[in-house]
């Protein structure tokens, strides 16, 4: 008897075991499937001053739209973006590119770097429960781009 009940559980957890590492191999496919939809292309990050609360937080934005004109200095240096700071805000902002590291070298690291400053507006909550003017806070301040995070 305890050897019919130790070959099946024997038999149960290698079933457990084979399903275990099916699901892991579609979990990672649609995952990678999913990121690949993602459009992931220009993502930046950097500091920012909250002017209101007198703090500095770190930014990662992604600009939405950006000026271009052919031929002209400001060809895709102004920009309005979006993004999120750590201190749990939704951002919007407007920026202007000061000095790309890409447009003088080609080094894989370096070509990255970047300089942007604009100005930001930032709205958070600090608790879900109560009224919703006591509930919300906002922000406003400088910020400052330093790193393109992707291509």
């Amino acid at each position: 008897m305890k050897k019919i009940i130790l070959v099946t559980l024997i038999i149960l957890m290698s079933c457990g075991i084979v399903r275990a590492e099916d699901k892991a191999l579609s979990i990672s496919g649609t995952l990678n499937d999913a990121l690949g939809k993602l459009k992931l292309e220009d993502m930046r990050q950097g500091t920012a001053i909250d002017l209101i609360n007198n703090k500095k937080c770190y930014t990662f934005t992604k600009p939405a739209w950006t000026l271009k004109a052919e031929g002209k200095w400001y060809h895709e240096r102004l920009a309005l973006g979006y993004g999120y700071t750590s201190t749990d805000k939704l951002m919007v902002g407007a920026s202007a590119n000061l000095l790309k590291m890409g447009d003088f070298t080609d080094i894989p690291i370096i070509d990255l770097l970047r300089l942007d400053v604009g100005l930001w507006g930032g709205y958070g909550r600090i608790q879900i429960g109560g009224g919703m003017e006591s509930n919300n806070e906002w922000s406003a301040g400088a910020y400052f781009t330093l790193l393109k995070v992707t291509k």
